[in-house]
């Protein structure tokens, strides 16, 4: 049995998928510094905020909401619910069930906010305002492509 050659990550530097995992690995974990003082972590935060603004959802509504899968989700609103900081009620049929904060996990989420904008403030600076702003709309402009990419009828009009 030979070696493997070792990884040569530069084989690939134009490797979207590559690159968009890792960058998004990174500020995940530099979020997690600043919400793990709260018991959370950045996936947890932004879920807590997405039931925050949008209220009672639907295990379907917030993996759209998200783009997160099911199994994913399902898990994190498990843990979240575990916590106190999200309850479920019966949705539309006995097979759903919607989601919503909590007046805990409310309150977690505005505390746990105060140290978000920190963390969101300091990458602003560390990157430039407006290397901030273009960035947002390219990573918008990304989503609305792999949309596009998976669902057919949207490449067809």
């Amino acid at each position: 049995m030979s070696p493997k050659p070792p990884a040569d990550l530069a084989l690939e530097p134009n490797c979207l998928c590559f690159k968009v995992r890792r960058a998004a690995r990174a500020v995940s974990q530099h979020y997690d510094r600043a919400l793990g003082q709260h018991g959370l972590s950045a996936p947890q935060f932004s879920l807590l905020s997405v039931l925050a603004q949008a209220g009672l959802r639907s295990l379907s509504e917030l993996a759209k909401l998200t783009t997160t899968d099911r199994t994913t989700l399902n898990r994190n609103l498990g843990l979240l619910e575990e916590r106190g900081l999200v309850e479920s009620a019966p949705g539309v049929d006995k097979r759903t069930r919607r989601f919503v904060l909590t007046p805990t996990g409310r309150r977690l989420q505005a505390a746990a906010r105060g140290d978000w904008l920190v963390v969101q403030a300091g990458l602003e600076e560390a990157l430039g305002g407006a290397k901030v702003q273009r960035l947002l709309s390219d990573l918008d402009s990304l989503l609305a492509g792999v949309a596009r990419l998976d669902d057919p009828a949207e490449l067809t009009s």
